[in-house]
């Protein structure tokens, strides 16, 4: 199961954000939505809603693709937070039972870098060490990693007000 819900800034509450819509997807397949403010459906005809939204994501080979809901809602959930890059609507994965353990190469698909960069960072201690080793593969808790890369600081815009909060997680 994976559940993530859209934060929206609001300054009534206690701490900046509401849960604007939450997005289930069930073991099964089958999505659950909250959705008041017509934010994943869109109430108007000609405006796409965000589950017809893509990604570019990169495959295998490192061409580059578009990537829908449809395609692999999966995928597309828990890289959302990488195609809404605003300050009004952030993604925050409450729940994410399928994948509590990455290998170096999911790690660097996950955060869009180079397998070596991340060598780097880990050797260098700028980044997590992982949580243990599968034979000689060291893997990472996909929460250590969310985390370290919404409080990651550098070039561009990587952190948003609620990771910097340290709510990104509930």
């Amino acid at each position: 199961m994976i559940r993530v819900e859209l934060m929206s800034p609001h300054e009534k509450f206690s701490d900046g954000y509401y849960v604007a819509a939450t997005l289930t997807l069930c073991d099964d397949g089958h999505l659950e939505v909250d959705d008041p403010e017509h934010i994943v459906y869109s109430a108007h005809p000609h405006i796409e809603g965000l589950l017809e939204t893509s990604m570019l994501v990169k495959d295998e080979t490192g061409a580059v693709k578009r990537l829908t809901y449809a395609d692999d809602p999966a995928y597309w959930l828990r890289n959302l937070r990488r195609m809404l890059r605003t300050g009004y609507l952030i993604p925050v994965t409450v729940v994410d039972t399928g994948q509590g353990e990455l290998t170096r190469d999911q790690v660097c698909q996950l955060l869009g870098i180079r397998p070596d960069t991340w060598s780097g960072y880990v050797s260098r201690g700028q980044a997590p060490q992982p949580i243990r080793h599968v034979g000689s593969t060291p893997v990472w808790s996909s929460d250590q990693v969310e985390r370290w890369q919404g409080s990651r600081q550098g070039r561009g815009k990587r952190r948003t007000t609620l990771q910097a909060a340290g709510t990104e997680h509930v």
